[in-house]
């Protein structure tokens, strides 16, 4: 046995316990104890391995996790969601790989402040053969219903939901939040025979609240990534192109209105549309653009399913408008 002093103790008269010189035994390769003798009894500190054994152990051990969290991530990998449109996630544009855009036009009022169909958009949609998704009030669909129809009757067309009454969502509870949606979906159906799966939040405003419960409802909330601004009266046709053709690029979803209260929208479209063609901008619908490729949200609900931007709200593009025009948003 080759027994070597590893260290001196010191001892402590106060507790009558005499402390020898730690002892280092059994030396080997293979195993060290380390010992301390004290009156007369030897008591085993320690049994340690070599250095260079230690350092096996640690390694072998560092690898036996490492494989296992590599099995965990295959796992997660081969159960993760695929990258196709989920049905609880705030929209703000398509995919930016391919050179498709979507025009989107709010037709909506509020009960008591009744508009119209801004017929001239329309027709010029359909001279140009330009697809769009117009997103419906059930209140306006109540009041137009063979408006309503005729839009459902157009190939060109997505007809989608945009609440009852245009209210703020964020001043209602799960329970009415509900009944907005499924009112005018149901009135949707009644009317077309369809039903839509697309949302748009009245005034853009939501909540993680509002994002909730819509989610529980299986809804895509579209929002935007570029605003027209056509409620505002200042916003001449001009004015409109010069803003959508700074915002558009690959993926965009544009917001305007056929309501009516897109005071020079019908005037800016010939040229919006040749400017989207002179720059090779394909205009579809937006349930084919989320199609064609991976989307990005405000607020990934499900995890890994869409990008994810800061959450603010209200949204910043209707800070464009004055207070005004945004409080008489409603009826727009």
């Amino acid at each position: 046995m080759d027994q070597r002093t590893a260290c001196v103790a010191v001892p402590s008269p106060a507790t009558g316990i005499s402390v020898e010189p730690l002892q280092e035994i059994s030396s080997s390769d293979a195993q060290r104890t380390l010992t301390m003798r004290t009156n007369n009894r030897v008591i085993i500190v320690a049994r340690y391995l070599s250095v260079r054994q230690l350092a096996r152990a640690f390694f072998r051990q560092v690898a036996a996790c490492s494989a296992l969290l590599c099995g965990w991530l295959f796992l997660l990998l081969l159960t993760a969601p695929t990258p196709a449109l989920a049905a609880h996630e705030l929209i703000l544009h398509g995919g930016r790989n391919r050179p498709l855009v979507a025009l989107t036009f709010d037709i909506c009022q509020t009960p008591g402040r009744p508009t119209r169909l801004d017929r001239a958009v329309i027709d010029r949609l359909r001279a140009y053969q330009v697809p769009a998704t117009l997103f419906l009030g059930g209140d306006w669909m109540r009041t137009h219903p063979d408006e309503t129809r005729a839009l459902a009757a157009e190939p060109l067309f997505e007809l989608a939901n945009h609440s009852w009454s245009h209210p703020d969502l964020r001043l209602r509870t799960p329970a009415q939040i509900s009944e907005e949606v499924q009112r005018t979906d149901d009135e949707l159906f009644r009317l077309t025979g369809r039903r839509s799966r697309l949302f748009r939040l009245p005034f853009g405003y939501y909540d993680p609240a509002t994002l909730a419960t819509l989610a529980d409802l299986q809804l895509n909330v579209i929002q935007w990534d570029v605003v027209s601004a056509d409620p505002d009266k200042k916003m001449t046709a001009a004015k409109l192109q010069h803003t959508l053709r700074n915002g558009l690029k690959n993926g965009s979803i544009v917001v305007m209105h056929a309501n009516g209260r897109g005071w020079h929208t019908a005037e800016a479209l010939p040229g919006i549309i040749a400017f989207l063609r002179a720059r090779g901008l394909q205009p579809v619908t937006v349930s084919q653009l989320l199609s064609a490729s991976q989307p990005e949200c405000r607020v990934p609900l499900v995890p890994g399913r869409c990008l994810p931007v800061s959450l603010r709200w209200p949204d910043p593009a209707l800070l464009r408008l004055s207070f005004g025009e945004a409080a008489g948003f409603a009826s727009r």
